[in-house]
């Protein structure tokens, strides 16, 4: 039997493993069915019209599970989550949006799931002063070294 630790009450088919896996194959498969959406209505649409109408259903279907819990947030948090929202969630799916208009489908998602651990690990050194292990900077290099090889190939067929 496959287990994570000593405890054999969690297996990987039974335990949070495998509710890990299955999220995560969700969300790929949620973002990748996502990304051939927006890549026909960008055609018709602006990115920021775009972005702002999913932000808009994304909330409406949280609302009921953010209104169960109480949430007591100081200004700063809120300014915080104000930017987190702004910059990062709208600034960044709009570009992304914007560049299906330009790439193909497959090379906007390679980029962004290719690259996004290298960003990670970046945005850790900068703004939280963690210095990367080598095997984190080697696997960094694994990740670009993939991802400028297998880019050529996927953008010559636009």
């Amino acid at each position: 039997m496959a287990t994570t630790s000593s405890d054999d009450s969690n297996t990987i088919i039974s335990g949070s493993i495998f509710h890990g896996i299955l999220w995560g194959l969700m969300a790929g498969f949620g973002f990748a069915v996502l990304t051939i959406i927006n890549r026909g209505h960008v055609r018709k649409h602006s990115a920021l019209l775009i972005t702002c109408w999913q932000n808009g259903f994304a909330a409406l279907v949280i609302l009921p599970w953010s209104l169960s819990e109480s949430w007591i947030l100081s200004g700063k948090e809120l300014g915080l989550l104000f930017l987190l929202g702004v910059v990062c969630t709208v600034g960044g799916h709009t570009l992304l949006i914007n560049g299906l208009r330009h790439v193909r489908a497959q090379v906007a998602s390679l980029l962004i799931a290719g690259l996004e651990p290298v960003f990670a690990i970046l945005f850790a050194l900068f703004l939280l002063g963690e210095v990367p292990s080598l095997q984190t900077l080697l696997g960094g290099v694994l990740i670009i070294s993939t991802t400028v090889f297998i880019i050529p190939e996927q953008a010559v067929s636009k």
